[in-house]
């Protein structure tokens, strides 16, 4: 599931990437996926059990279930937005880039 807290939801990108995705959810929401519940505003995301976070442009923020823990990403990528402003956002490579760094992720924090 991919949680989008946005101010600005009519952004071309953004358009084009809950078009091109499911399971994305945009700022304000209440939800509830498989028990877990909370509620995505533009200034919050507060998930039960977990405590609330801020969003930030450029980071994205990982939820462990097992530890109830939350920490916050930043995507080195998204630092300089005006790049985005004269080229084509591919999102594939979004794809690609977040699920090689979830990867690691994983890899770094498995117990053996």
């Amino acid at each position: 599931m991919i949680f989008i807290s946005s101010c600005h939801k009519h952004t071309e990108y953004l358009q084009e990437f809950i078009e091109n995705h499911h399971n994305v959810l945009v700022s304000p929401a209440i939800f509830e996926i498989d028990g877990i519940r909370g509620q995505l505003h533009s200034t919050f995301l507060s998930v039960e059990g977990f405590p609330s976070m801020q969003p930030y442009s450029g980071s994205v923020v990982e939820y462990d279930e097992d530890t109830k823990t939350c920490r916050r990403i930043y995507l080195d990528m998204f630092l300089n937005h005006e790049i985005f402003e004269d080229t084509a956002f591919e999102i594939e490579d979004l794809k690609e880039f977040l699920e090689e760094e979830f990867q690691k992720i994983k890899k770094k924090y498995k117990v053996h």
